[in-house]
This record gives structure tokens, sequence and C-alpha cells, in this order.
């Protein structure tokens, strides 16, 4: 079941629309999921929550799927529908297919969530949603991962959370972001991308920005943002341009910026490339255990030492209940 994308057979199957009509595609697809095993169980509740009247602005179709004894995990299979009206009756809907599972043998949460037939409008919105949770790393990301970075294995196809705009038949605008954090890396991006045709004049342009932020083994980031515009006529380039810009460090910095200029049969381009800086990046310190600095900071006498505010008659009583372990002071 892991693996965000509406198109995939199985989730076709899966879809909880019509499913006495498809009943044979939906049990081959539970038999390939949830192969038969000898004394290995398995039951799958479903449920549809609504909310709002006479229609529901709010539906929830949710399967809980529960296999024990070896191994126990649960998977949640579902739909989320959001649909909003606006006065002019246009329409928002929102819908996101989320399978989930929580294996308790292991202790592994894994989360896929896919944009599937949503609109904001009349414009489609498409993307992937995952999350990677275990005792040996952790990976949540919204539309995919920065393009420098690799990905887990199951990961490598996600899909940029997007929308597309056409206003009118002769101007498209896509635009996509991610964004995403590992147990040693924080990214995110975004990129619009426009084109526009009038008869035999057309133009074409996109911008772009990626940041990746490593944390392990030393601080460093990569902040790259990059643009082109294309001018045609009847198909053939008339003019062009291009800007590429970097910038990574910290500790030894490199900029590098690159622009290219074409009209005609004319063209000229440029590069600027720059370093500054001491070779040592900044290290992090040594790891710091957070919970055990909680429960140090709890038991510390001075944490629960009452004080009464400045000019105040010292009339504080001071009361411990055994029972949960809970002091209380009170100050008048």
């Amino acid at each position: 079941m892991r693996g965000p994308g509406a198109g995939r057979p199985h989730q076709r199957r899966a879809d909880p629309h019509d499913l006495i009509a498809r009943a044979d595609l939906v049990l081959s697809a539970v038999a390939t999921v949830f192969p038969a095993k000898l004394t290995q169980y398995l039951a799958a509740p479903i449920l549809e929550l609504g909310w709002g009247r006479p229609v529901s602005l709010v539906t929830m179709t949710a399967g809980v799927v529960f296999t024990f004894p070896n191994p126990v995990a649960i998977v949640i299979i579902g739909e989320f529908r959001i649909a909003v009206s606006s006065p002019r009756r246009r329409s928002s809907t929102y819908r996101r297919t989320s399978p989930a599972i929580i294996d308790t043998t292991t202790g592994d949460v894994s989360f896929d969530a896919s944009l599937a037939r949503s609109r904001i409008g009349t414009f489609d919105v498409t993307g992937d949603i995952a999350l990677r949770g275990g005792s040996e790393s952790f990976v949540f990301t919204a539309g995919g991962f920065n393009p420098l970075f690799t990905p887990p294995p199951d990961l490598t196809t996600l899909r940029r959370l997007a929308i597309s705009i056409s206003p009118s038949p002769v101007l498209k605008i896509h635009a996509d972001s991610y964004f995403a954090l590992t147990a040693s890396s924080l990214q995110f991006g975004a990129a619009m991308y426009v084109e526009a045709t009038l008869g035999p004049l057309g133009a074409t342009g996109h911008i772009s920005l990626d940041t990746l932020i490593h944390t392990e083994p030393k601080v460093h980031f990569t902040a790259t943002i990059s643009s082109d515009f294309q001018l045609t006529v009847g198909g053939e380039e008339l003019a062009s341009m291009s800007v590429d810009l970097l910038l990574e460090g910290q500790g030894h910095w490199h900029a590098r910026a690159h622009a290219s200029i074409s009209l005609f049969f004319f063209s000229i381009s440029g590069t600027l490339d720059i370093e500054w800086g001491t070779d040592a990046p900044i290290e992090l310190g040594p790891p710091v255990d957070v919970a055990q600095a909680v429960r140090d900071a709890l038991a510390a006498d001075a944490t629960w030492t009452h004080v009464c505010p400045p000019r105040t008659p010292a009339r504080c009583s001071y009361v411990r209940e055994s029972k949960l372990c809970i002091r209380w002071v009170f100050c008048a």
C-alpha cells in the first residue's frame, strides 16, 4: 500500500466508490496487498463520516485494516474530501487519498497521501505527501525532495504540490512547491512556469528556487535560483535569456552567477564565481539528550521553589499532591 500516486492500479481498485459494482477488482486487490497466511487474521471495518446539511461539506471515507498476530499491523486506507461553494457557485474541492501503516512489532509508522481529483475553483490541484518514522530514521515530505538530495528508494516518484491555471486559451500558468524534513536536513523550494501564445507569437518562461540545509555531519546549505525566458515566432526562437544563481556555505562560502542572452543571431554569456571564508564549516556541538535534560530540570529543587512577587506580603502556601507528584504554589 506504500507509495503515493492516485494512478496506481491497487489504489484505483480500492477506491471507495461503487465497491459492489467492482467487487471482483476490489477482492483481487485485497488478495494481492494482504495475501492469505496460515494462523494470520485480518479485520477491516469501513466507515463514512460527513459534516454539513443538506450536502456534506466535509466527507471522510476510511477503512481500518487490522492484521494479527504476527505481525500486528494497522493499515488505514481512506479518502478525505472538502467541497466549498462560493456565492458565484464556483466550488473548491479537495480530495486526499491516504493509506497509513502502523507496525506495532517494529514501531515503524508510514503515511502516504495523494491529492486526487482536487480543484480550487476550476483549477486542478495535485501532489503527494509522505511520512516515514521509526527507531532508525525520520522523513516527512510534502511535494518531494530537493534535486540534490537522494531520497529513500520508495519515495523517488513523489509529485510536487502543484496548481495549473489557465485563465484564457492564450495563457497557461503552472506553479509547484515542496517541503521536506529528515533527521539531518531541511528542504524547500518552489517554481512557476508561464506559457503564452497569440497567433504565431509565443512566449515561455520559468523561475525556480531550491534550498537544501544539511545539519549532519556539519551545518551546510545550498540555495539555487534558476530562470529562463524564450520568445518565439512560428515555432522559431527569436530571443532568449537565462539566469542561474548559486549560494552555498557556511564557513567556506561559494557564490556563482551565470547569465546568457540571445537575440536573433547574436548571443552573449558570462559567469561570476567567487569563494571566501574559512575551509572549516561550523560544526554542531555534542548531541543533547533532551528527555533527560527535562527530567533533570523537573527533579531539581530550584524548579519547585516558590517566589512571591516583589513588595508583596509573604502569604504563600505550599501544597504537594503525592499521588500525582504535582506541586502547587499559591501566592496571595
